[in-house]
């Protein structure tokens, strides 16, 4: 569902615009802030893998 919306966002961006590279920036924009969230999210939490290597205080995750 976000997928198909992002989609439709970067295809009515590039026809009203014209500029399909900053269409393209724009959705980059998005998805790296999704993957940028996410990792967050795990990472303080602990389901990260490499979270434990990070040696973050226990207080900061809930296991």
């Amino acid at each position: 569902m976000i997928t198909s919306l992002m989609l439709y966002g970067f295809y009515y961006t590039s026809v009203q615009i014209g500029s399909e590279l900053f269409a393209f920036a724009m959705l980059a924009t998005v998805l790296m802030t999704v993957a940028l969230i996410t990792l967050s999210k795990l990472t303080i939490t602990g389901k990260n893998r490499a979270s434990k290597s990070l040696a973050l205080p226990d207080a900061l995750r809930e296991e």
